[in-house]
């Protein structure tokens, strides 16, 4: 038997599609209408467009994709995995032998500006039932002035009218919200990386960026902290609309405020899709905390304004591709290093949080040429907000840690933990993060290769691929005063034509 690529098993799938999922179990509305996804269950969130017969289809939980995405969805399996399970009903002879279906063609485009901005003309301002059982009574929104007809449902009157924009302004498409919280995106509407935003985006970059997936979250959102708040609609496009704004704001502090979709034993697409989104652009992700499904609506309106601030903040955990996978149960936080201990009461599980420290973050394996002296990279702010490292020999984790606790300490880490357990755990997270960073370490100060190593510096080519590594964090013995100008001009120009003040020079 002949191996085909997955994208011969995808052209072999193309026009098939309906009876391939059929086959596979996996349930979906038919012909084009919207209905439960056959993922998350979410009532009328997924639609099957079958766009080109490439089996295309939507869903405002899970996102969007065509035939293969879907079975990888549903199956967990990768994406070879998944085209061998596609592969296998393509071999059953009832399906080898269907006709190709034509495919539905794309509608033309609509210009979504102009029909949003005729929805919005006929709108007026008022008070959403929707926002009212949120918590928002009396916020002003923009309400629809006539029934919209939208996948078979009536949108009355007086629904919440929110455009969708993207980062440089382009209206792209609305979502409707009706008094009765039954939600729709507007048909023609583009989703991917549009998003609702609170205010219009500022100019210059704000102090921070926060994403959320509904829209009443964003309003809840900015009460809890301070930048700019924008809604995704959804968590499939959380992931989008943070790269979005990564690109207009490269170095913006981007904040994933999901939803936590907690299922005992199940799957957590909130999550998932906040961390996705995080890691996408470096930056940070907080969740309602507990086990239990909510929003940050959701957990304001329980717990009230002050505990909502304090566990959105206690809740900011930094994500990041290439960065530092944590050993299992520690957590990071904006405010401290957390281990979140399973303990049994009553013959259940609970988890009973650690403070450990301060922020503390592992950025790189360290070892010297030759393959020895291993260490890791420490980085931390401290008392006054400055970051500090320190390149930390392994053998300092040998003994009781007293040593390391110091260094730390002397050198701003503000805060680490008095309690045994604590501080063993500290060391244990050393010992046990897994940063893919590797740096070479050196035990001198001077030049190694084409790179001049000082305490807190490195100068030369490969200059981030090289540190000083010692017992202790090294001060600085070198301090900088005036301008190249000014060296240019009171001690190079003398170095001309006289070899010995150049080497007098040099030796300085």
């Amino acid at each position: 038997m002949t191996t085909q690529t997955v994208t011969q098993i995808s052209a072999a799938a193309r026009g098939k599609w309906p009876v391939i999922l059929q086959m596979l179990r996996i349930d979906v509305p038919e012909n084009g209408r919207h209905g439960p996804c056959p993922k998350c269950g979410g009532k009328d969130r997924f639609r099957l467009d079958d766009l080109d017969g490439r089996g295309t289809w939507i869903c405002s939980q899970c996102g969007n994709g065509d035939g293969l995405d879907l079975v990888k969805l549903m199956t967990g399996y990768g994406v070879r995995k998944a085209a061998q399970e596609v592969a296998q009903v393509l071999n059953v002879p009832d399906v080898q032998e269907l006709s190709v279906k034509p495919a539905r063609q794309k509608a033309p485009k609509r210009d979504m500006s102009l029909t949003v901005a005729a929805l919005m003309k006929e709108s007026h301002t008022g008070e959403s039932p929707y926002l009212t059982g949120k918590g928002f009574a009396g916020y002003p929104a923009s309400l629809t002035g006539s029934v919209q007809h939208i996948s078979g449902k009536d949108f009355p009157a007086g629904s919440l009218l929110l455009p969708l924009t993207t980062n440089a302004g382009a209206v792209t498409g609305a979502q409707l919200i009706a008094p009765t919280g039954e939600k729709s995106i507007l048909p023609g509407s583009t989703m991917k990386g549009a998003f609702v935003a609170l205010s219009p985006l500022p100019s210059e970059p704000p102090v921070q960026v926060v994403i959320t997936e509904g829209y009443a979250t964003a309003l809840t959102v900015s009460q809890l902290t301070a930048g700019c708040v924008v809604a995704a609609i959804s968590a499939g496009n959380l992931p989008n609309v943070a790269q979005s704004l990564r690109a207009r704001w490269p170095e913006v502090k981007i904040i994933i405020a999901g939803d936590n979709d907690f299922q005992d034993g199940g799957e957590n697409p909130g999550r998932s899709f906040a961390e996705r989104a995080a890691k996408a652009v470096g930056g940070w992700m907080t969740l309602p905390p507990g086990e239990i499904k909510a929003d940050w609506n959701d957990f304001h309106r329980e717990h009230g304004i002050t505990r909502a601030r304090e566990a959105f903040r206690n809740g900011l955990v930094l994500c990041g591709e290439g960065r530092t996978q944590l050993p299992h149960g520690f957590r990071l936080t904006q405010e401290y290093l957390w281990y979140e201990k399973q303990v049994q009461r009553n013959g259940e599980t609970e988890i009973q949080n650690v403070k450990i420290c301060n922020p503390l973050r592992v950025t790189a394996i360290t070892c010297d040429a030759d393959g020895g002296n291993f260490g890791r990279l420490l980085e931390w702010e401290d008392t006054w907000g400055e970051r500090r490292r320190w390149a930390m020999p392994m053998e300092m984790l040998s003994g009781s840690g007293e040593e390391l606790r110091r260094v730390l300490l002397v050198n701003g880490l503000s805060y680490i933990s008095t309690t045994g357990e604590a501080r063993a755990r500290l060391m244990e997270y050393i010992s046990l993060c897994k940063p893919e960073r590797r740096v070479t370490c050196v035990s001198r100060t001077g030049w190694h290769g084409q790179v001049y190593v000082l305490q807190d510096e490195v100068s030369g080519e490969g200059a981030e691929s090289v540190i000083l590594q010692t017992t202790s964090v090294q001060g600085r013995d070198f301090r900088v005063s005036g301008t190249t100008e000014e060296w240019r001009e009171h001690v190079s120009r003398y170095c001309t034509g006289n070899s010995r003040v150049a080497f007098a020079v040099s030796l300085a």
